[in-house]
C-alpha cells in the first residue's frame, strides 16, 4: 500500500515539475517572428542604402526605423520586375531625356548602366541620388550626396514618393520628371 501511495505522489511531483517549466518558458520566451522579412532597404536618417537582412530588431518586435526597398511578395517570391516610362526635363538647359526605368535610375555625374548624366553641373555627385520602385510606388533617397537631393524645394532625409510633376534639385540642376 505505502509503494502505491509513493508512486502516485512521484507521478504528481513529474507533473508538477512540468507545468512549472512549461509556465517558466512561456514566460520567458524571446518573440521571434518569422513571417517578417526584408531583403533590403534604405536607412531613414541617412537614406544609404543596404542590403543585409538585420531589419527585424529585439524581442519587441519593433522594426527599424527604414523603408524595405526589395519587391518581394507575402509568399517571400519575388514579385515581377517593374519597369516605368519617365521624362526627365532639366530646367536649366532645356533638354529632356525619354527614359525606361527598370527597377532603379541613379541620378548623377557619372556615366554608365542606369545613369542619367547631369552634365555642366560640377555640384553634382558622381551618384548624387536613385530612384527606385517598390510596391507600385516610384522613390527618390539621396545617396549621400555632398549638395544634397531636394523633391519639391524639400531636403530628403529619407526617401519620398515621386509624383509626375516633382521637381527634383540636384546640385544647382533642376529637373522635372513626368510619368
Amino acid at each position: 500500500m505505502i509503494w502505491i501511495l509513493l508512486i502516485i505522489l512521484l507521478v504528481i511531483l513529474v507533473f508538477a515539475i512540468v507545468a512549472v517549466t512549461a509556465i517558466y518558458q512561456s514566460s520567458n520566451k524571446q518573440y521571434h517572428r518569422s513571417d517578417i522579412h526584408f531583403s533590403g532597404g534604405a536607412n531613414t536618417d541617412t537614406g544609404q542604402m543596404t542590403s543585409d537582412n538585420n531589419y527585424f530588431k529585439g524581442i519587441s518586435g519593433e522594426l527599424e526605423d527604414t523603408i524595405p526597398i526589395s519587391n518581394s511578395a507575402r509568399n517571400g517570391r519575388p514579385s515581377g520586375k517593374l519597369s516605368q516610362n519617365i521624362t526627365i526635363r532639366n530646367l536649366n538647359d532645356s533638354s529632356v531625356a525619354n527614359l525606361k526605368i527598370n527597377d532603379y535610375l541613379i541620378i548623377g555625374r557619372n556615366d554608365g548602366e542606369k545613369v542619367f548624366k547631369v552634365s555642366n553641373d560640377n555640384t553634382v555627385s558622381k551618384k548624387h541620388c536613385k530612384l527606385y520602385y517598390e510596391v507600385n510606388n516610384l522613390y527618390l533617397c539621396d545617396l549621400n550626396s555632398s549638395n544634397y537631393t531636394y523633391l519639391n524645394k524639400k531636403r530628403l532625409t529619407k526617401p519620398e514618393i515621386c509624383k509626375s510633376g516633382d521637381i527634383i534639385k540636384v546640385g544647382k540642376t533642376y529637373l522635372k520628371i513626368e510619368f
